[in-house]
């Protein structure tokens, strides 16, 4: 009984099957959009790529710079202690670790800054190339 009403409700089904040319066109320019998409994939990879190469190096420089430059900024900070800015007390006990914490707090917004910067280059300079294409 239940066969019957399946075999009733199929009857009436036949579906058309597009023809091979629609198929390939179809098919041609599904394929060819995820040629697009992988380019565009592989591109922006490389642009963010090169924005992190460009933002580690940044922050490498300042980590010598800062370094290099330690000694005086401790100077600078034991005499901010020495002027009343900041109690003599607290500079001695903790002015290395408010220099460490300053100087990692200006390297990484100099990183993250540098990073910004070339990223919105790269992508300002893609935008720019996909308008005219």
């Amino acid at each position: 009984m239940e066969e019957d009403k399946l075999k009733d409700i199929f009857t009436g089904y036949s579906p058309e099957l597009s023809p091979d040319s629609m198929f390939m066109s179809r098919f041609e320019k599904n394929l060819h959009s995820v040629e697009v998409i992988k380019q565009r994939c592989t591109s922006t990879r490389n642009r963010n790529r090169a924005a992190i190469t460009i933002a580690s190096v940044t922050g490498f420089i300042c980590g010598v710079v800062s370094t290099l430059l330690y000694p005086y900024l401790s100077a600078l900070v034991k005499n901010l202690g020495a002027m009343s800015f900041i109690p003599v007390h607290i500079t001695d006990a903790y002015g290395d670790i408010m220099l460490w914490a300053i100087i990692g707090i200006t390297t990484c917004l100099i990183t993250f800054t540098a990073y910004d910067i070339t990223s919105g280059i790269f992508n300002h300079g893609h935008a720019r190339g996909a308008s005219a294409s």
